[in-house]
């Protein structure tokens, strides 16, 4: 299927294909990340067994408007070698917890180990990224696996809930957003790395405490960032228990509502809603324990202020 998959990928990546064109190709895609349950399921088996007693283990879906996003930002890639259509991520209590849980996990079908906490992104990013790949009828499956830290989860939400509520979207997170946020969040990211005793940004290395701390003090005055940001007040929730452990999570400004499904309705009713999603509205399928939904998806419920309480704390 592998040749299918490519030649979808290819064709959704062009803005000029025909309507008949893009909905064959929108349907290959559909079958091609349904077809990645098996190898969700082996490797979250692998994960339970070892997990830490308060870490949090999530599934996420990636959306097919994501998907072709990403196609068209980067024309390289290829449909079938897409790493992150399902991505699932641990969050452990502290960085010995997550170099304890990243070395017993082991390096069987891994593919790439990247280690962003020893050498953190530009943006400020920080986590373990582990690229796994699980063969299925011959046809290699991907599956991205990101492990971090309670602190650095807090900061990775933080910034795409900004993105939300500024009404820029993915854009801090893709680097097309103002050059101050961009910098703001990645002294923020260096001031939780000093206070994790991790690395800090590369362009932040050679700051003090002091000077450090200015630098977020003059940005944060020049953005009104802890302003905006502490008048964010979290979404209610309406939460629908049908029947099954995958969470479809929608947003728009007044609430989040959660249907949760079996994998196969939850795929379905997924595709149904991507169709007529409005510009305002977040749509996303996810797996994680519904007491830990929250914590593990903070910015879908728009509770930003932990990020703000940790941010007054950080010195």
């Amino acid at each position: 299927m592998r040749k299918e998959v490519n030649y979808a990928g290819e064709v959704l990546r062009n803005e000029l294909a025909t309507s008949t064109e893009l909905q064959s190709a929108g349907k290959t895609l559909k079958i091609w990340r349904m077809n990645h349950k098996k190898a969700i399921d082996k490797l979250t088996n692998q994960i339970y067994p070892i997990l830490h007693e308060s870490g949090i283990l999530a599934c996420r879906i990636k959306r097919l408007p994501s998907i072709i996003g990403k196609l068209r930002r980067y024309p390289n890639i290829k449909l079938s070698k897409m790493q992150d259509v399902v991505g699932i991520r641990v969050i452990l209590p502290n960085i010995q917890a997550v170099y304890e849980f990243d070395e017993v996990l082991g390096l069987s079908n891994i593919v790439r180990h990247r280690d962003y906490i020893k050498t953190p992104k530009t943006t400020g990013y920080r986590g373990i990224h582990r690229i796994y790949q699980f063969n299925q009828d011959s046809d290699p499956i991907h599956i991205e696996l990101q492990i971090r830290t309670q602190q650095q989860h807090l900061w990775a939400t933080a910034v795409e809930m900004t993105g939300l509520v500024l009404g820029i979207g993915d854009d801090i997170k893709t680097q097309a957003s103002s050059d101050d946020w961009l910098e703001f969040f990645a002294l923020v990211s260096s001031a939780f790395a000093r206070l994790e005793g991790t690395a800090r940004v590369a362009q932040h290395e050679n700051l003090s405490e002091l000077e450090l701390n200015e630098a977020i003090a003059r940005l944060d005055e020049r953005l009104g960032a802890l302003t905006q940001l502490q008048a964010v007040e979290p979404v209610g929730t309406r939460v629908v228990l049908v029947d099954g452990d995958w969470q479809l999570l929608g947003l728009d400004r007044q609430r989040l509502t959660v249907d949760c499904l079996d994998w196969e309705p939850a795929v379905q009713r997924y595709e149904e809603l991507e169709r007529d999603l409005l510009s305002d509205q977040q749509l996303v399928l996810v797996k994680v324990r519904l007491d830990k939904l929250r914590l593990a998806y903070p910015n879908y419920f728009l509770d930003i202020q932990p990020f703000v309480k940790q941010l007054h704390q950080r010195s």
